[in-house]
């Protein structure tokens, strides 16, 4: 069994163990990499552009899993995590649902996917959370059928370019 299997399956069994205690509809937030966001002005997950590590296949996976259950399910996406400076969640954020929290450079329109790739591989940085801050967007959003229901999540700082 590789360590994607034993993601998918710890993922699978967390889905039915919030099945078994909490409903069928009850409420679960799960932690997916940036890579299954949707890429703007695309219909493909940065999971599918070349270069990407394969690993996020298993996060891709954990998603249709999430899909096909009757969960009320969120998916926080982050890019790198890293502590607050000041241990306190940031003011100002923007909220992204579905896809990448950043600008999609104009020049990747025209160009292959692996330009894509490379273009989305520079705005990483901006991708950047502190735990601080998912916890703050995870907490405030537990009530069931809210704005983040069975959709996937990420933010980023509205000062970012």
């Amino acid at each position: 069994m590789t360590e994607g299997d034993r993601f998918t399956q710890l993922v699978r069994n967390v889905i039915d163990q919030t099945m078994n205690s909490l409903g069928a509809a009850g409420r679960l937030w799960q932690f997916g990499g940036a890579a299954v966001l949707d890429i703007p002005g695309t219909n493909i997950m940065a999971v599918d552009l070349p270069m990407v590590p394969k690993v996020y296949e298993a996060h891709r996976s954990n998603l249709n899993v999430l899909r096909k259950s009757s969960l009320d399910w969120s998916m926080f996406c982050p890019g790198t995590m890293i502590d607050a400076p000041n241990g306190e969640p940031t003011k100002g954020l923007r909220l992204s649902v579905d896809q990448w929290p950043v600008q999609r450079p104009s020049y990747t329109y025209l160009l292959p996917k692996a330009v894509l790739a490379f273009a989305f591989r520079q705005k990483m940085p901006e991708l950047t959370i502190s735990y601080e801050d998912a916890a703050d967007v995870i907490s405030s959003n537990l009530d069931r059928n809210g704005r983040f229901s069975r959709r996937r999540v990420h933010h980023a700082l509205l000062s970012r370019k």
